[in-house]
Protein backbone atom coordinates (compact mmCIF):
# COMPACT_ATOMS: atom_id res chain seq x y z
CA UNK A 1 0.00 0.00 0.00
CA UNK A 2 3.10 2.42 0.97
CA UNK A 3 4.08 1.87 -3.05
CA UNK A 4 0.62 3.13 -3.99
CA UNK A 5 0.59 6.07 -2.14
CA UNK A 6 4.37 6.95 -2.63
CA UNK A 7 2.99 6.76 -6.79
CA UNK A 8 0.18 8.96 -6.23
CA UNK A 9 2.17 11.42 -4.66
CA UNK A 10 4.65 11.51 -7.17
CA UNK A 11 2.05 12.03 -10.04
CA UNK A 12 0.36 14.84 -8.51
CA UNK A 13 4.00 16.92 -7.61
CA UNK A 14 4.51 15.87 -11.39
CA UNK A 15 1.07 17.49 -12.08
CA UNK A 16 1.77 20.41 -9.68
CA UNK A 17 4.79 21.35 -11.52
CA UNK A 18 3.36 21.27 -15.04
CA UNK A 19 0.66 23.72 -13.75
CA UNK A 20 3.24 26.08 -11.62
CA UNK A 21 5.41 25.94 -15.37
CA UNK A 22 2.06 26.44 -17.40
CA UNK A 23 1.03 29.23 -15.23
CA UNK A 24 4.72 30.94 -15.29
CA UNK A 25 4.72 31.12 -19.44
CA UNK A 26 0.78 32.28 -19.51
CA UNK A 27 1.61 35.01 -17.35
CA UNK A 28 5.15 36.21 -18.67
CA UNK A 29 3.58 35.50 -22.35
CA UNK A 30 3.61 39.50 -23.04
CA UNK A 31 7.36 40.07 -21.22
CA UNK A 32 9.90 40.97 -23.49
CA UNK A 33 12.67 37.88 -23.76
CA UNK A 34 10.70 35.51 -21.75
CA UNK A 35 11.56 31.86 -22.90
CA UNK A 36 8.76 29.21 -22.13
CA UNK A 37 9.04 26.66 -19.69
CA UNK A 38 8.90 23.33 -21.22
CA UNK A 39 8.20 20.23 -18.94
CA UNK A 40 8.88 16.63 -19.47
CA UNK A 41 7.48 13.79 -17.36
CA UNK A 42 9.10 10.22 -17.55
CA UNK A 43 7.12 7.24 -16.53
CA UNK A 44 8.51 4.06 -15.20
CA UNK A 45 11.65 3.09 -16.67
CA UNK A 46 11.44 -0.47 -18.42
CA UNK A 47 14.18 -2.27 -16.62
CA UNK A 48 12.91 -1.23 -13.07
CA UNK A 49 9.96 -2.55 -10.57
CA UNK A 50 6.61 -0.54 -11.37
CA UNK A 51 7.13 1.74 -8.38
CA UNK A 52 10.55 2.08 -8.23
CA UNK A 53 11.06 4.91 -10.59
CA UNK A 54 8.09 7.80 -10.17
CA UNK A 55 6.98 10.01 -12.57
CA UNK A 56 10.03 12.86 -12.71
CA UNK A 57 9.20 16.19 -14.20
CA UNK A 58 12.06 17.79 -15.77
CA UNK A 59 12.31 21.44 -16.60
CA UNK A 60 13.77 22.62 -19.01
CA UNK A 61 14.05 26.17 -20.98
CA UNK A 62 12.71 26.32 -24.59
CA UNK A 63 15.10 28.15 -26.93
CA UNK A 64 13.75 28.49 -30.20
CA UNK A 65 13.87 31.99 -31.79
CA UNK A 66 10.62 33.77 -30.63
CA UNK A 67 8.75 36.45 -32.84
CA UNK A 68 10.16 39.83 -32.34
CA UNK A 69 8.13 42.78 -32.28
CA UNK A 70 9.61 46.49 -33.31
CA UNK A 71 9.34 49.22 -31.19
CA UNK A 72 9.95 52.96 -31.14
CA UNK A 73 12.19 52.75 -28.07
CA UNK A 74 15.74 52.21 -29.53
CA UNK A 75 17.25 50.81 -26.42
CA UNK A 76 14.72 47.46 -26.85
CA UNK A 77 17.24 45.08 -27.94
CA UNK A 78 16.74 41.56 -28.35
CA UNK A 79 18.19 38.59 -30.32
CA UNK A 80 17.84 36.74 -33.04
CA UNK A 81 19.70 33.55 -33.33
CA UNK A 82 21.46 31.55 -30.30
CA UNK A 83 22.83 33.39 -27.51
CA UNK A 84 22.48 35.45 -24.57
CA UNK A 85 22.84 39.12 -23.01
CA UNK A 86 24.46 38.76 -19.70
CA UNK A 87 23.43 41.13 -17.24
CA UNK A 88 24.84 41.88 -13.57
CA UNK A 89 22.36 42.06 -10.90
CA UNK A 90 24.10 43.28 -8.02
CA UNK A 91 26.97 40.59 -7.33
CA UNK A 92 25.43 37.49 -9.40
CA UNK A 93 25.08 37.68 -12.85
CA UNK A 94 21.66 36.77 -15.40
CA UNK A 95 21.13 35.87 -18.79
CA UNK A 96 18.65 37.58 -20.78
CA UNK A 97 17.14 36.95 -24.83
CA UNK A 98 15.51 40.39 -24.98
CA UNK A 99 14.83 43.40 -22.97
CA UNK A 100 13.55 47.23 -22.45
CA UNK A 101 16.94 48.91 -21.60
CA UNK A 102 17.16 52.56 -20.28
CA UNK A 103 20.54 54.91 -19.94
CA UNK A 104 21.41 55.06 -16.33
CA UNK A 105 23.47 57.45 -14.55
CA UNK A 106 27.12 57.24 -15.83
CA UNK A 107 25.96 56.44 -19.27
CA UNK A 108 25.25 52.44 -17.82
CA UNK A 109 22.69 50.40 -20.20
CA UNK A 110 20.07 48.79 -17.28
CA UNK A 111 16.65 47.22 -17.59
CA UNK A 112 14.03 47.86 -16.03
CA UNK A 113 15.23 46.21 -12.99
CA UNK A 114 18.16 47.82 -12.68
CA UNK A 115 20.37 44.85 -13.68
CA UNK A 116 23.38 46.11 -15.99
CA UNK A 117 24.22 45.00 -19.52
CA UNK A 118 27.72 43.02 -19.70
CA UNK A 119 30.28 43.60 -22.33
CA UNK A 120 30.99 40.21 -24.71
CA UNK A 121 34.23 38.40 -22.76
CA UNK A 122 33.48 39.52 -19.37
CA UNK A 123 34.60 43.22 -20.29
CA UNK A 124 32.46 44.89 -16.87
CA UNK A 125 29.38 47.11 -17.23
CA UNK A 126 28.56 48.20 -20.76
CA UNK A 127 29.01 52.15 -20.54
CA UNK A 128 27.73 54.65 -23.26
CA UNK A 129 29.80 57.44 -23.72
CA UNK A 130 28.64 60.72 -25.06
CA UNK A 131 24.82 59.74 -24.64
CA UNK A 132 25.45 56.82 -27.97
CA UNK A 133 26.76 53.36 -27.64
Amino acid sequence: MTGLIDAASAILLSAERKIEAASSNISNSSTNGYKRIAIASEMASPNRQAFDDFPDARQSVDTAQCQLTITENPLDIAIHGPGYFQLRDGERMVFSRGRSFQLADGGRLVDAEGRVMQQANGGGDLVSSGGAL
